[in-house]
């Protein structure tokens, strides 16, 4: 159960082996890249002379298409299973909406610094965090 009070249907979270295949794919990719490749690597980005902060947004371009496709089967894996009624949706709750938001703010403020220290930057994460903030709040409207 997730322990959360006022939820109306108890939930528990899913053990590594008993999150659906895709998803599964999807957790593991993510942790192998993030954790094991890309530290190694940046390192011949570096050694031809490439600015640590440039070889790191090669490696997180790279990490991220091969991550979008595998993304994508899971939450279509998703989706299916929630309309097969396997899976059901999730509570949002009003601290999932103000969790997004911090994250959001944290994420905006992290970008300021980047574009004062570093120059010019797409800022794609605080837009990520900003639309999931706004996806959130309007389906803990909906609720």
């Amino acid at each position: 159960m997730n322990g959360h009070a006022g939820s109306p249907q108890p939930r528990r979270d899913l053990t590594w082996d008993e999150l659906p295949p895709k998803r599964r794919r999807f957790w593991g990719w993510l942790l192998f890249l993030v954790f094991l490749v890309a530290p190694i690597a940046r390192i011949p980005f570096e050694f031809a002379g490439l600015p640590s902060f440039a070889a790191a947004m090669v490696v997180l371009s790279v990490i991220v298409l091969v991550l979008v496709p595998l993304g994508r089967d899971a939450w279509l894996e998703l989706k299916q299973r929630r309309a097969s009624g396997e899976e059901l949706p999730p509570t949002i709750g009003p601290r999932v909406v103000v969790g997004w938001s911090i994250t959001a703010v944290v994420l905006w403020g992290l970008f300021a610094w980047a574009v004062t220290s570093h120059g010019l930057l797409f800022p794609l994460l605080p837009l990520f965090a900003t639309a999931f903030a706004v996806l959130r709040f309007h389906q803990w409207r909906s609720q």
